[in-house]
């Protein structure tokens, strides 16, 4: 079928004339459209009408040629889905960390001799905010970086090391004091959010998790010009690609310059996103600020497109640096015991707090441990509060899930939310070793949520361009393979992560990136699918994602992106 490369405008008697006396009037009459509704009653149509913003009629040609309206646009055959739903990703994260050193070898040796010739070409006293130290050649176990080894290349001055996966940092000596952590400091939770110790107390300088992140505006001052304009940046790079509607997953303390640069372009008109805002919980501690501080956020800075109902919660860690929470010991250490941010007694207490509050809770839950622990909590919560209960939940990643645990998710109504870029196969694999060639192989077992019943949704969550397009997180969670261009070197391109069932469909795909993503913020009455009384948000693709390539998906870029029935992204 010819697909033209832009979208033809006609203006034709039969649509929106004035002496059509009695037809009923819309604005726009959309047709000749490959148009994948995600409504299960009605998956395929031909067009669409659309008046004041909303889909008042979906169906035929036929159908449509009853309206009268000014503008038709003829799709040509194109393919158009539902407006996309970023279920956890990072705006304004994008930005934040401003480095004065980047470092690029993985092999450890290698790598400190990186740091020394640098250290030697740009002396001073000031702060070395460096990226990244490679986890994959430092962390064994419960070993990991030392602050010896970057006191002897820079014993004066305090160096901060973000880790390859951002998770963790390296800080010397210098550091540690100038942020008032010695050896007195109590972990914010053992064994996730921790200033790592060696038997006899000695601090290493590796700070894992939230330990790490309650000192990142003491370390990296934010500039606002860089920070406004990366963000504004990152929501154009998600909009051009088909985003309508995403949730934040944090911005560690950094949400009051987001949220006010967000309510600043809504008030001007350009937002293009809706925008779930939240409030992160990264230590126990935070936990009694969470409601409070969204009722502000809300108050201060909420809007129309602008949201705060989802609070975040940290559950446990990542398997990187051996701090998510594990049923079974890591592989490379049999002594060490996973733990989670919260018990199932204190998160069913404070889930019962927020359905008194009326708010939503989304977790970060990697390890078979973090899993159990919510839906144990979960299904405490639901059991004391009845009929009635409020919080929608969403567990986030999901990279091992006891089977035991599988149905439980469709029973407890909690949504599964997966970031779907993430599941080909990495070479090397940094939690491999941690995690045993068993449970690497178990990772991310999406298909059994969804044929259980599950709501199952994905997310980018990153703040770099490259790897947010909804199409990569499609093609991925479709092939179980990256994109050829992101092998390693020698890296077989035939490898996929899971069996073979875990190669999704693209229904499952798209659904999980519309429909499902629309239930877990609460949209689902207007947005995620193309319905007649939904917002008019959708998506006209140059190809049907059926159809072509699927090693080629990642590259798709919408022809032209529609929001509330107003062209966003593209032209007509």
């Amino acid at each position: 079928m010819v697909r033209p490369a832009h979208v033809i405008l006609l203006f034709l008697p039969l649509f929106g004339c004035a002496d059509n006396a009695g037809a009923p009037r819309a604005d726009w009459v959309l047709t000749n459209g490959e148009i994948y509704t995600v409504n299960v009653n009605q998956p395929w149509v031909e067009a669409v009408v659309i008046n004041d913003g909303d889909f008042v009629y979906v169906g035929s040609e036929a159908g449509a040629a009853v309206y009268a309206a000014d503008k038709v646009t003829d799709l040509g055959g194109r393919m158009v889905i539902p407006g996309i739903v970023d279920g956890h990703t990072h705006p304004g994260l994008y930005g934040i960390e401003q480095y004065n050193a980047e470092f690029v070898e993985t092999d450890r040796e290698a790598f400190l001799e990186e740091l020394r010739i640098w250290a030697a070409d740009n002396p001073g006293e000031d702060w070395v905010r460096g990226c990244c130290w490679p986890v994959i050649s430092y962390v064994d176990g419960s070993m990991g970086p030392d602050r010896r080894s970057l006191d002897e290349i820079f014993p004066d001055r305090p160096v901060w090391l973000t880790s390859s996966s951002w998770h963790s940092y390296w800080l010397n000596t210098r550091a540690l004091e100038a942020l008032g952590v010695d050896e007195d400091s109590e972990d914010p939770r053992f064994p996730i959010a921790t200033y790592k110790r060696e038997a006899d107390g000695r601090l290493t300088g590796w700070l894992k998790e939230g330990a790490g992140w309650q000192f990142f505006n003491q370390v990296f001052e934010i500039n606002e010009e860089i920070h406004n304009a990366s963000v504004r940046e990152f929501l154009d790079y998600l909009s051009v690609r088909g985003v309508t509607t995403l949730y934040d997953g944090g911005n560690l303390d950094y949400s009051d310059a987001v949220y006010q640069l967000l309510s600043d372009l809504e008030e001007s008109g350009e937002l293009p996103i809706r925008y779930e805002g939240t409030y992160m919980v990264s230590v126990p501690q935070r936990r009694a600020l969470a409601v409070s501080e969204m009722r502000r956020f809300r108050e201060a800075y909420g809007g129309e497109r602008l949201q705060f109902n989802t609070i975040k919660l940290f559950m446990d860690g990542i398997h990187e640096n051996r701090s998510s929470a594990m049923l079974e010991p890591f592989a490379d250490d049999l002594d060490y015991k996973s733990n989670t941010t919260l018990s199932p007694e204190e998160l069913r207490d404070w889930l019962i707090e927020l359905h008194e509050a009326q708010f939503d809770l989304h977790i970060h839950t990697i390890g078979d441990l973090a899993v159990n622990v919510v839906l144990e909590g979960v299904e405490m919560a639901r059991d004391t509060v009845g009929e009635g209960f409020y919080p929608r939940v969403t567990m986030a990643h999901l990279q091992n899930i006891h089977p035991g645990d599988r149905e439980r998710f469709a029973e407890l109504g909690i949504s599964a939310n997966f970031t779907a870029w993430w599941h080909g196969i990495d070479s090397p694999d940094p939690a491999l070793s941690g995690l045993g060639p068993v449970r690497a192989h178990q990772s991310y077992p999406v298909r059994p949520l969804y044929d259980s019943g599950a709501n199952v949704t994905f997310s980018s969550d990153d703040w770099r361009l490259e790897v947010l397009s909804p199409f990569l997180g499609i093609q991925v969670g479709h092939t179980r393979q990256y994109p050829d261009i992101m092998l390693s070197e020698g890296q077989d391109p035939e490898a996929f992560k899971g069996p073979a069932s875990e190669k999704l469909p693209l229904e499952y795909m798209i659904r999980g990136f519309t429909l499902n993503g629309s239930h877990q913020l609460r949209l689902e009455d207007r947005i995620g699918s193309i319905e007649s009384g939904k917002s008019a948000d959708f998506v006209l693709l140059p190809e049907n994602l059926f159809e072509m390539n699927p090693k080629s998906i990642y590259m798709v870029v919408p022809d032209a992106v529609i929001m509330e029935g107003e062209l966003v992204q593209g032209a007509l």
